[in-house]
């Protein structure tokens, strides 16, 4: 069972006794470093967004209606819309916005902090290496 300490960010992993993880390990291995990935892009990309003049998010929120209220084929097309698809609409343009800032900020980057931010640690199961040193003792 994987479980999240929202204290210090620490993933924890335990394993149903008898269970046959080694494959199940390395697949949640792979879904913790995509998450790892992800969480670490959204807060850059929250931090770029925070640090923003007001005048350029003012001109990115601009931007963004426009664009929405474009897909929605234009004033009138909005307008018919109901509040509940107008918010769906908008918190999916903001998500997005998020997303391209994130990475924006992930590719200005250099190597060695993307290898920082991307850095993951997996120590593998220890089962195994103690039932050898058991067995050859």
């Amino acid at each position: 069972m994987a479980s999240l300490n929202p204290l210090s960010h620490h993933l924890t992993y335990s394993s149903p006794d008898g269970e046959d993880h080694a494959e199940d390990q390395k697949k949640l291995v792979w879904l913790f470093t995509e998450w790892k990935q992800t969480c670490e892009r959204e807060v850059h990309g929250e931090r770029a967004l925070a640090s923003l003049p007001l005048d350029d998010i003012t001109c990115i929120i601009d931007c963004m209606m426009e664009c929405i209220i474009a897909a929605a084929r234009g004033v009138n097309g909005w307008d018919t819309l109901s509040l509940d698809e107008q918010h769906r609409c908008t918190k999916a343009a903001h998500q997005q916005l998020h997303v391209q800032v994130r990475e924006q900020c992930f590719a200005a980057l250099t190597d060695a902090e993307k290898e920082a931010v991307d850095f993951f640690i997996w120590a593998g199961c220890c089962m195994h290496k103690e039932l050898k040193g058991v067995m050859h003792t």
